[in-house]
């Protein structure tokens, strides 16, 4: 289940949008829904607060870019803040980054945001040409839920089973696809049948 609430800075056109819970298939329309009444408010300053974001899905990923593409077409602004380790390294991964607004802290977002309101007053203020959204999210390359081994051993080969203390995204060398994964073992990627191997130490061997 997906919660969303909001905070309006005092005396600031900025919002603060808190989320808790996965942004996945199940949920992603909510959460639009949720962003356009804020946008027939008028409000153009927002700023993410994902502490609590649980899961990020390709649905929820091409959510957020609508999101940015919606912001920047009214010359209004989008940070995200306060992403985990394993989102984070997703957002690298598909050089979200570069297109995206992502901040450490709530209060670094909040610098951030009130620099770009300065200069969107500015009469010499040029808006900027929207990035296009990478192939990655047109092709659904990302595995929405957690990959299991997908190859088995004979008896004598099999290591000991671990669970990762927190999963994260493997690169397919191949056809770099994204595969989400938790625990060791052999896996196939889904995209193109590419095997490869994690390792108890988490090394990827293809």
């Amino acid at each position: 289940m997906l919660f969303i609430n909001h905070t309006e800075l005092t005396g600031s056109p900025i919002l603060m949008l808190q989320v808790r819970g996965p942004i996945n298939a199940s949920t992603f329309s909510d959460f639009e829904d949720y962003f356009k009444q804020l946008l027939k408010r008028n409000k153009i300053y927002i700023i993410m607060n994902a502490a609590e974001l649980e899961y990020l899905s390709s649905a929820g990923i091409g959510t957020i870019l609508y999101i940015q593409k919606e912001l920047v077409a009214l010359n209004g602004y989008f940070i995200i803040c306060n992403l985990s380790g394993e989102i984070s390294l997703l957002f690298n991964l598909l050089s979200f980054d570069s297109v995206l607004c992502i901040a450490g802290t709530a209060d670094e977002a909040t610098q951030i945001m009130e620099k770009q309101i300065e200069i969107r007053k500015s009469p010499d203020f040029k808006p900027k040409i929207e990035k296009p959204i990478t192939s990655a999210i047109k092709e659904e390359k990302i595995i929405d839920k957690d990959s299991e081994p997908a190859v088995s051993r004979s008896k004598g080969e099999q290591e000991e089973t671990i669970e990762f203390e927190s999963p994260y995204i493997v690169e397919c060398d191949k056809c770099k696809g994204l595969i989400r994964v938790k625990r060791n073992g052999t896996y196939q990627c889904p995209h193109c049948r590419r095997e490869f191997n994690v390792l108890m130490d988490q090394t990827i061997v293809f």
